[in-house]
């Protein structure tokens, strides 16, 4: 489900408007997606699994196509 959000608008350091835009739900998976990649990478260590994840998520943004076998986990 779309999200709405707003970008903010400023003239001399006030608030003048919130103007709304959509956010679709692949854009909110795509962040979702950034965010555990964030989170894998900050690890000083990680298990085999979540090196396998964060292998997967990098393939995956970099347009590298997983076998059909092999899906992104759900985060």
């Amino acid at each position: 489900m779309p999200e709405t959000r707003y970008t903010e608008e400023y003239k001399d350091g006030k608030l003048i408007a919130k103007v709304p835009y959509q956010v679709t739900d692949d854009e909110l998976e795509e962040e979702a997606r950034e965010e555990k990649v964030k989170e894998l990478v900050a690890k000083t260590t990680r298990t085999n699994a979540q090196n396998t994840q964060l292998v997967d998520l990098l393939a995956a943004r970099a347009g590298i196509a997983l076998p059909p076998a092999k899906s992104i986990r759900a985060l």
